[in-house]
């Protein structure tokens, strides 16, 4: 048996895993909530996930993948969510609509060349590598608090649960990636597992102090 057979079953597997992962933002919402503010939090990370699924959808149509329509669909639906919910909370709202601006350009020229681009092969190259470099901008946003980690020695501003998800889902979006022979699924998603497992060692190299019940739940920001 090869890996083709196995395709059905690992993009099931990776679909689930990344829906579960989109669940992961619920807490912060929550957090939100409580709070009655976002606080100094970025929309950033949620307006990134709504433009990266929202691409990686008009991919997965343009390719007839089931696998990415699917997940996509759900991503960014959900992602509208998350930002509908921070919307409601920020206190600079003219902030997440100048973002939200920029994600409807980008989405609007995306469409506009797949439409205009007589080589469709062509068109499909170019609209993944557009989603590679949003994946890999989304999967290295965590990274940006590596610097207050190693100041404070704790790695106590990461989310251990959103972590854990993201390499698993990328593990095996990347093991898919091979199966369908995409170097488009599998780039991003090498880097993505590579950058994610990085994120898990802090929390071995740096851990965080143990916290009361009451302040379980980690936000990461991104300036």
């Amino acid at each position: 048996m090869g890996l083709s057979d196995y395709k059905e079953a690992v993009g099931t597997c990776a679909s689930l895993c990344t829906i579960l992962q989109l669940l992961v933002p619920i807490f912060m919402c929550r957090k939100f909530m409580i709070d009655g503010t976002t606080g100094e939090t970025s929309s950033l990370p949620f307006v990134v996930g709504f433009l990266s699924s929202s691409l990686w959808l008009k991919y997965g149509l343009m390719q007839g993948e089931p696998s990415l329509i699917i997940v996509n669909s759900v991503g960014a639906i959900m992602q509208l969510c998350y930002i509908a919910v921070f919307y409601l909370y920020c206190p600079r709202k003219m902030v997440v609509i100048q973002q939200l601006l920029g994600v409807a350009l980008i989405q609007a020229l995306t469409i506009l060349y797949t439409i205009i681009e007589s080589d469709q092969e062509m068109a499909i190259k170019r609209v993944g590598m557009l989603c590679c470099f949003m994946t890999i901008a989304f999967f290295a946003a965590p990274l940006t608090q590596l610097a207050h980690i190693i100041q404070t020695g704790s790695s106590e501003s990461l989310p251990f649960p959103l972590t854990l998800a993201t390499f698993t889902s990328s593990l095996l979006w990347l093991i898919y990636g091979f199966i369908i022979d995409d170097p488009n699924v599998k780039l991003p998603n090498i880097i993505g597992t590579t950058l994610s497992a990085l994120q898990l060692s802090l929390f071995v190299i740096f851990p965080a102090p143990r916290r009361s019940p009451d302040n379980r739940t980690q936000v990461v920001h991104v300036e």
